[in-house]
């Protein structure tokens, strides 16, 4: 199979999952990410083809993932007058959020007394995934692992996240969006902006501020803590 044919067939798949999406009325659970990687798992075991080989043919799509991420900051702009009445209390509770991902995350590898590579892995699971790859390698970690944590993280959070939010009382929709964007990554944010333009917004500033604040978090948490 030549590189062409993969990136074609991945684009094709998402487009299509898309599409099936929209057939169900937009329903979370047909998690668009998740439809196409279950596509592209299945042409890859049908036709015999190696995983290595695909990675390698669509490397340029992976090329793409750092600039989709900085063009967040398009919807961002747009809705920056708004941000200022509320940046103070927006950035406090992301900035705890995130905190408290780092934090739980480590405790529950502490508790299950999970192989320190593995907790090493872990730790920035909650930022986008080149940022968190980039943390967990500097870290020590497995940075593959890493990205399927943090894919699966954002798929997870897409699909049962407002549902979860909104049943913990949380009713406003740029709460709930800030939310998404500091537990879902990338992945959730791209959810949020597939409804509302300005909710998407919120949710990519949650996003970087994450990956700012997982940045300085979990080195340092792992590095205060002895037994992490």
């Amino acid at each position: 199979m030549t590189a062409l044919f993969w990136i074609l067939m991945t684009i094709a798949l998402y487009r299509g999952a898309l599409w099936l999406q929209r057939k169900l009325g937009s329903s979370p659970i047909a998690n668009p990410v998740l439809l196409s990687m279950a596509g592209v798992i299945a042409v890859i075991e049908v036709s015999d083809g190696n995983y290595a080989n695909y990675l390698e043919s669509t490397e340029i799509l992976h090329g793409l993932l750092g600039t989709a991420t900085v063009a967040l900051a398009i919807p961002l702009h747009r809705q920056l007058r708004q941000f200022r009445h509320s940046l103070g209390p927006i950035l406090f509770s992301i900035t705890i959020g995130s905190l408290c991902a780092t934090t739980s995350t480590l405790a529950f590898c502490l508790w299950l007394d999970a192989p320190q590579i593995i907790t090493l892995s872990l730790a920035p699971k909650t930022a986008t995934s080149p940022v968190a790859m980039e943390i967990s390698r500097l870290l020590g970690g497995l940075p593959p692992l890493t990205a399927v944590v943090v894919i699966l993280t954002g798929i997870i959070g897409a699909m049962i996240g407002p549902a979860v939010i909104r049943r913990a009382g949380v009713r406003g929709d740029q709460a709930v969006a800030i939310s998404i964007g500091t537990a879902a990554s990338g992945i959730g944010t791209a959810s949020v902006l597939q409804r509302d333009l300005t909710m998407g917004a919120y949710a990519g500033f949650a996003m970087g501020v994450t990956a700012l604040t997982t940045t300085l978090f979990a080195p340092l948490l792992i590095a205060v803590v002895p037994w992490f």
